[in-house]
């Protein structure tokens, strides 16, 4: 399921889960650019930052240990990246449902069902503009301890 992020009537949604709060270490839930691989270099180092490459979606950066936030971010191919809401969301061990849905041209984020404040447009600096996008999932532990993103579902949907 790919999708451009200029249409409008597009949505996103995951059911996933973390199994850490306080380690240091890097989730990303979203939508990713589908020419770019999601290898092993998609977080770059121990900081935990992200590959630069189109993408909008969630995201935990902690290089050290901390209590795990989730942002809503938003980078374009050789862009910046830009926290949208650096607050999104607690995270916590249990599940949570992270969607974001276009509507002419808006994005809206959704946790566990309830709008974000904070939306973007495909007008913003560093919108992942024009890209075919396909859903991506990615987590880095930056120590010793088990870091596991569980994945129970995920949807994608586009109108032509």
């Amino acid at each position: 399921a790919t999708m451009i992020c200029s249409l409008t009537g597009k949505g996103y949604e995951a059911r996933v889960k973390i199994n850490q709060i306080t380690i240091a270490q890097g989730v990303f839930v979203g939508l990713v650019d589908d020419q770019v691989t999601m290898g092993t270099d998609f977080m770059t180092d121990n900081t935990m930052a992200l590959k630069v490459q189109g993408l909008l979606g969630f995201q935990i950066i902690h290089a050290t240990d901390a209590a795990a936030i989730w942002q809503t971010v938003q980078i374009k191919a050789a862009g910046a990246r830009v926290a949208l809401n650096a607050t999104a969301a607690t995270a916590s061990t249990g599940w949570i449902k992270l969607g974001m849905k276009s509507v002419s041209g808006t994005v809206t984020f959704y946790v566990n069902g309830v709008a974000d404040a904070t939306t973007t447009t495909s007008a913003s600096a560093n919108y992942p503009l024009n890209l075919y996008m396909v859903p991506g999932f990615a987590t880095k532990c930056g120590s010793a301890a088990a870091n596991t993103l569980s994945v129970d579902w995920w949807y994608a949907a586009s109108l032509r």
